[in-house]
């Protein structure tokens, strides 16, 4: 049998049998056929029978107990055969054509080691999600600063010769966050963009793992990335990138000296392009600001930090419409 040219990694604990069999069908009706579907049964106390799909093209894996999705993917990984891997959960819809989009989109870009999607959330949430970020660059240092928004991880396609070569795997350490290390290694790799499609229906709901204390355990990956331009983290700076603004932690003003302190070691290291940096700093800048419940602690910022009152001001004017994102505002829209 032809080595398949896509594998498509599925894994499933306790998923019901519904939110299952709507994954499966939504990649056995792809209009790229040439793939291989390898489901995971990470363990669960129930999982229905795939052999009724009839369907040559899925391999069912059994664990012989609960591992973990760490564990499950990257076995999947190690039984991958296809050229391509892409990654798809299993109470998600993916549309028809995904497959083929990412497929086209990876052999015409061969800088490129990895691409997600565009994707539409349903089930508790219910809009269109366009991750907007297309150029790497931006990608890359967005990344330190944590693991969203940037890539939905099952909306993804990768290079599997890019795996394997550089050892690249889900960190079975963390129960959530795991993928967040492996696409920081990918963006020094090489290129990783979204295809401007919306190529995936993301299911929401109460039972997932992203909501599950996504906070703490990115620090040890967020450490490597500033290691990466010569800061090693003090206690109060990780609390200033994990922490919502607070005036018992850090002032606004400290803050803000410690993302300019970014900008400044990166330019002497080279490890982010700079004007990629600088948007994602300011990014963060804003959204810190716009997230933040504490007016008083605002307004004392406001007074203290005179090189940065228009930015406040900005973000506080985004509360009333007069600006669409926060990216314009990172970017300095007028």
């Amino acid at each position: 049998m032809n080595s398949p040219l896509i594998s498509v990694i599925m894994c499933s604990f306790n998923t019901s049998e519904d939110f299952l069999t709507q994954a499966v069908k939504s990649i056995l009706n792809q209009t790229f056929s040439n793939f291989e579907l390898i489901v995971i049964d990470d363990g669960s106390s129930f999982f229905p029978r795939l052999e009724d799909f009839d369907d040559s093209r899925i391999r069912v894996i059994h664990n012989d107990r609960n591992k973990g999705i760490s564990f499950s993917r990257n076995l999947g990984l190690s039984l991958a055969r296809g050229k391509y891997i892409a990654i798809m959960d299993s109470d998600d819809i993916a549309e028809p054509d995904r497959l083929q989009y990412e497929f086209d989109f990876l052999e015409s870009e061969p800088k490129c080691v990895a691409c997600g999607t565009w994707f539409r959330q349903f089930g508790e949430k219910n809009n269109v999600c366009m991750r907007v970020i297309d150029d790497s660059s931006l990608y890359k240092a967005r990344l330190l600063f944590g693991n969203a928004p940037t890539l939905l991880d099952p909306s993804s396609m990768i290079r599997k010769s890019v795996i394997f070569e550089n050892q690249i795997q889900y960190d079975e350490t963390l129960k959530s966050g795991m993928d967040y290390l492996m696409w920081v290694r990918l963006t020094e790799i090489g290129e990783i963009h979204n295809v401007k499609s919306v190529l995936m229906n993301y299911r929401t709901h109460s039972g997932q793992i992203t909501k599950q204390g996504y906070k703490y355990q990115d620090l040890s990956t967020i450490s490597y990335q500033f290691k990466k331009i010569g800061i090693t983290l003090n206690d109060k700076q990780k609390k200033m990138l994990l922490e919502p603004l607070n005036s018992k932690n850090y002032t606004l003003k400290e803050y803000r000296t410690f993302l300019d302190t970014i900008l400044v070691s990166n330019e002497n290291l080279n490890y982010f392009k700079q004007d990629s940096l600088k948007k994602a700093v300011e990014y963060q800048w804003h959204k810190k600001i716009l997230h933040s419940k504490n007016v008083i602690y605002l307004l004392k910022g406001f007074f203290t930090i005179k090189k940065y009152k228009k930015s406040i001001i900005k973000s506080f004017l985004r509360h009333f419409g007069l600006f669409k994102s926060l990216d314009r505002i990172a970017d300095g829209a007028n």
